[in-house]
């Protein structure tokens, strides 16, 4: 049997509104990331299989990684191929 979530509506001093924050790739990692990946691999390029999309991935990846300097160097590994992971 199911109950009723509200017994009685909530006052204005029983609510609390929570703001969201604004959407800020600027401050999460991994959008500046694929932003670069997409910039440098894969746009505006055709794939023909899915190994040359991850191979192309792969490629960027490694390119980043090399460059020690580079801010958006991560130390990325795959467990598992693309074709496994669809």
């Amino acid at each position: 049997m199911s109950q009723p979530f509200f017994i009685r509506p909530l006052t204005r001093a029983e609510r609390t509104a929570i703001s969201n924050a604004t959407y800020a790739p600027n401050l999460n990692l991994i959008e500046r990331f694929w932003g670069h990946l997409k910039r440098s691999a894969i746009h505006n390029y055709y794939f023909q299989t899915a190994d040359n999309l991850e191979q192309a991935i792969l490629q960027a990846v490694k390119a980043i990684n090399r460059d020690k300097r580079h801010p958006l160097r991560l130390r990325l590994q795959t467990v598992q191929t693309l074709v496994q992971a669809a």
